[in-house]
């Protein structure tokens, strides 16, 4: 897909409630998940919990655009393994599969404890997906933003977050990349103006202290929004853990001239 600067500029608001998204177009989803808490083994207490909520489109769109929507979502969220099936379907493979881990992981230290009980093995996986926003393009083009959380603590002092947009073409439902999106003089241009705004990415200015680099290079993991493009940086991509998620946007009249 190829995204004229003229097309962009020219968008209407970014909708972000999900009641609208439902009604635009036609398009509706339709939530899946499944939530449990999972004893390591009879008798103890360490547990591991699991709950997981995924937005996916039920209507509004041709059968292949759906297809296609749907597994680039279940890889992203699970994994390629799980592609081809059902949402509920994956999403139950998914989980099934995550206990065993954690069992197959977790039992033979539990043994070693003696019947002991222990933080340490008692395991959380929060996922959760969903669309949040729409941009209708001057050519009746649709973007959809969908974004992915996900949580997990296998232990240790902190447990580990990760978010993951995803910008979908509503009528062929293929993921748009920023190859899709920017020109190939952006290689050259994009990183100096990642570093120019990533102060305002933080709070706190000093929060830029946090950086582990020197330069920032744009990614696939990116967001349109009426006000430009976002990108979006996980803990230890770009900054220390402390920093948390970090997303820099870069106004609109920043990118003309390397827009498609």
């Amino acid at each position: 897909m190829k995204m004229k600067k003229q097309m962009i500029l020219s968008a209407v608001a970014l909708i972000s409630a999900m009641a609208a998204i439902s009604c635009t177009g036609g398009f509706e989803s339709e939530e899946y998940g499944f939530s449990g808490s999972i004893a390591l083994e009879e008798g103890r207490t360490d547990t591991l919990t699991v709950d997981i909520r995924m937005e996916y489109p039920a209507k509004g769109m041709s059968a292949q655009a759906m297809e296609s929507l749907r597994d680039i979502i279940t890889a992203e969220a699970f994994g390629n393994g799980y592609c081809g099936k059902a949402p509920q379907e994956a999403i139950d493979a998914y989980a099934s599969d995550y206990i065993s881990t954690y069992r197959d992981e977790n039992l033979e230290l539990a043994e070693s404890l003696a019947g002991e009980n222990s933080m340490a093995l008692s395991w959380g996986k929060y996922i959760t997906g969903a669309f949040t926003g729409e941009m209708n393009m001057a050519d009746g083009d649709r973007l959809m933003n969908y974004t992915i959380t996900d949580y997990s603590y296998t232990g240790g002092a902190h447990g580990m977050n990760t978010e993951t947009n995803l910008v979908f073409d509503m009528k062929t439902g293929d993921q748009v990349l920023s190859e899709d999106i920017f020109t190939e003089e952006s290689a050259d241009i994009l990183p100096g103006l990642l570093m120019k705004h990533v102060t305002s990415a933080f709070d706190d200015p000093s929060g830029a202290e946090y950086l582990l680099v020197s330069e920032i290079l744009p990614s696939d993991n990116l967001r349109i929004t009426e006000d430009g493009i976002t990108f979006i940086y996980n803990p230890y991509e770009i900054a220390a853990y402390a920093a948390g998620t970090i997303r820099i946007t870069i106004p609109w009249d920043e990118l003309q001239d390397i827009l498609r």
